[in-house]
């Protein structure tokens, strides 16, 4: 079984902006982060402004990069923007990658632990990969 991931940190607020989130962390807003109000591709207007900000850390294990994304954090996420807004959501954004007929993944408790003093929350999206041999040994599957 092969996995990899990619780590990010998402954070949402109904009342500031992007530059109010992203400033306490230094760092640019990644892409599909937008503000309150932004238009999107329906002409319709986002309700929340959304932070995205990637691991900097890529290419390493799965706590090695969250760990760095919340080692960049302050200590409790309402210190995020100063105090000044009571509606932020934090999480922790893990896209797992992988090859094989299952997955599995163990977060260490002094990982748990540090979402938990950080009051973030952890969401995991894990995606099948199909490898080359798989792909050749299934055929031409698509136009059947």
């Amino acid at each position: 079984m092969v996995a990899t991931f990619e780590v990010g940190l998402i954070v949402t607020s109904r009342s500031l902006s992007l530059m109010e989130l992203a400033r306490p962390l230094g760092q640019e807003p990644a892409a599909g982060s937008h503000n309150k109000g932004d238009a999107r591709i329906d002409g319709s207007r986002w309700e929340t402004t959304v932070l995205w900000l990637n691991t900097r850390a890529a290419g390493a294990g799965l706590v090695a990069q969250c760990l760095q994304v919340l080692g960049d954090m302050p200590p409790k996420c309402a210190e995020l923007a100063g105090g000044k807004a009571d509606d932020l959501c934090v999480s922790l954004d893990v896209a797992a990658f992988y090859e094989g007929a299952y997955f599995n993944v163990v977060l260490p408790s002094d990982l748990i632990r540090e979402l938990a003093s950080k009051g973030v929350d952890v969401e995991i999206t894990v995606y099948p990969v199909v490898s080359q041999e798989d792909s050749e040994s299934c055929g031409d599957w698509k136009g059947r």
